[in-house]
């Protein structure tokens, strides 16, 4: 499989997995409001590109949407970063790759949002809320016209 590193960050606004190789200037980015289609439970078979099983066990398979697709999302995962970072089409990388994702989205789950940043307070907005007025500072950003 060869060398990938995973690492955390926030991708537009939003807590994401990103997994490169050393000295790569490209990414594979799961963002975590995509993380829920590469979960798939163990015992299901991983299907490969081509459609060969990848990995599998004895316990029950489900056949319900929600697995089928995250089988296919992370099968797709897989041939595409092995397209980016120049790897093996084979059956054994594909599910190395696979447990590599699937062992690092509890720690994308458990990321905190991005801080919101405040703009520059241009000015000083007033409203009465059942006759008690409050103050309320506008800051640059917060209203487009």
């Amino acid at each position: 499989m060869g060398t990938y590193i995973r690492h955390y960050d926030h991708v537009r606004g939003e807590p994401a997995m990103i997994i490169s190789k050393p000295g790569s200037k490209r990414a594979f980015v799961i963002a975590l409001s995509s993380a829920w289609k590469y979960r798939v439970e163990r015992g299901q078979p991983l299907y490969g590109a081509g459609g060969e099983v990848l990995s599998y066990d004895d316990q029950a398979i489900s056949s319900d949407n929600e697995t089928q697709m995250a089988i296919f999302t992370v099968a797709n995962a897989c041939k595409m970063i092995t397209d980016m970072f120049g790897g093996i089409h084979a059956a054994h990388e594909y599910a190395k790759i696979a447990s590599f994702i699937e062992d690092g989205l509890d720690d994308l789950v458990k990321m905190v949002p991005e801080p919101e940043k405040e703009g520059k307070e241009i000015g000083e907005g007033k409203t009465t809320i059942k006759g008690k007025v409050h103050h309320f500072p506008i800051r640059e950003g917060y209203f487009s016209c």
